[in-house]
């Protein structure tokens, strides 16, 4: 089964990249791509993707608040947040939003393909590098650290909102 996915950014170079990257691999499609966040809001209704990944920092609505309308609209959509900013009240706004995964932007790209495959898995993705574990089971995600050789095995989590 193709899982779909929907891809936000505002940098048509980045999102091409993705796309590339994510179509390698076989259960993964590409259902539809959006420039910022208020057409993602508009894409997830018409395109019912089953993943969301969506830069943090775009044009008109970012992509926290895109997050907390898709969530709203869609919840069993998983979100998965692309950002540079590594600083916790960044983390912490997507994943109160409704982001089930972050990936730092300077993430290896295994760590991205990662975050789509383990929310099929029931698990959630949290890739920050320079977060400890407590931190993220304090806010409801596995924090997988960028670089390292060795990667616990993912283990389900409680749901990340009530």
């Amino acid at each position: 089964m193709s899982h779909r996915i929907l891809l936000v950014d505002d940098h048509q170079m980045f999102r091409e990249g993705l796309k590339a990257l994510l179509q390698s691999e076989t259960n993964f499609s590409i259902a539809g791509e959006a420039e910022d966040g208020l057409q993602a809001v508009e894409l997830c209704r018409e395109l019912a993707p089953d993943v969301v990944v969506m830069d943090i920092s775009m044009p008109g609505i970012n992509g926290v608040e895109a997050a907390r309308r898709i969530h709203e609209e869609s919840p069993d959509v998983k979100i998965i947040i692309l950002s540079m900013y590594t600083e916790k009240r960044f983390i912490l706004g997507a994943l109160k939003a409704g982001a089930t995964g972050i990936v730092a932007k300077n993430s290896a790209s295994a760590e991205l393909v990662a975050g789509p495959r383990l929310h099929f898995d029931e698990h959630d993705l949290l890739s920050m590098p320079g977060h400890d574990v407590d931190f993220a089971e304090r806010h409801g995600a596995t924090i997988r650290q960028a670089g390292r050789e060795e990667e616990p095995a993912p283990r389900p989590l409680p749901a990340l909102l009530p």
